[in-house]
């Protein structure tokens, strides 16, 4: 974490919302005329955290994904067809997220029909994102989805190795964050302010660590989102698939040849 951070509620009315989620994060109650700074407010949208770039709020009923997300999510999906084929010895539909992050691709995943567990080590930002999936629980056509999507707080790589046998997941997602290329502004606004609490991306190192955790979990393929020209995550292993995720991204799959019930 690096900065300071306290809550903060934006009218009187959720002060009681204020008070729990500083009891629960372990962070300062302040009021808001007197609030400078990263702060994470509390308000009739639910959650957002205010930096100096702007503000990073989730909402998941609104918006280009929303309407994505509310059409259905289909086998074309890049994400989705990286599961592999339905009805294969191979294809997936119990998905762990080892990096949720915001959590859009847990979701999509989810009203794709998958089961997700939707790991988050930083707690505002499992906050921020358990805020937004209550609200996403509210509109009809997410309800199921939201419903399939278990959050976890948690460092990936221990939850990972404390993993019994039977709760091995079929499938886990990895997207280590990386300088985003798009040429959105609210994609660079949501690095930006996310970037004030969290800092940098951990070195790629880190993400190759736990790429090897991940292979020894998962029970059938491990998938790596990955810069469509970037490197690959590992020198060794190689994938065993590349699959294109559109003009910036691509996935790197990795098939773990587990025996069958394994």
């Amino acid at each position: 974490m690096s900065a300071r951070l306290c809550i903060v509620a934006l009218a009187p009315e959720f002060a009681p919302q204020a008070a729990a989620c500083a009891e629960q994060l372990g962070l300062p109650l302040e009021a808001a005329a007197g609030a400078t700074g990263l702060r994470l407010e509390v308000g009739p949208d639910g959650l957002q955290l205010r930096g100096s770039a702007g503000v990073l709020r989730l909402d998941f009923a609104r918006g280009r994904l929303a309407a994505r997300l509310q059409r259905g999510i289909g086998r074309n999906e890049p994400l989705v067809r990286a599961l592999g084929r339905p009805g294969t010895p191979t294809s997936c539909d119990d998905v762990l997220d080892a990096t949720a992050g915001l959590g859009r691709d847990s979701l999509l995943l989810a009203r794709a029909g998958c089961s997700v567990r939707a790991v988050e080590q930083d707690p505002v930002v499992g906050a921020l994102l358990s805020d937004a999936l209550q609200r996403a629980a509210g509109t009809p056509l997410l309800r199921q989805a939201v419903e399939r999507i278990q959050l976890v707080q948690a460092e990936a790589g221990q939850f990972l190795s404390g993993l019994a046998p039977e709760s091995r997941p079929q499938a886990v997602y990895l997207d280590p964050m990386f300088p985003p290329r798009s040429a959105s502004a609210l994609v660079r606004k949501e690095m930006r302010v996310l970037a004030e609490w969290l800092g940098p991306p951990a070195p790629e190192c880190a993400a190759g660590r736990l790429l090897l955790q991940a292979l020894a979990a998962a029970r059938r393929r491990v998938i790596v989102k990955r810069p469509a020209r970037g490197p690959r995550l590992v020198a060794e292993p190689p994938p065993d698939l590349q699959l294109p995720g559109g003009a910036t991204v691509r996935y790197d799959i990795y098939l773990t040849r587990r025996a069958p019930g394994s």
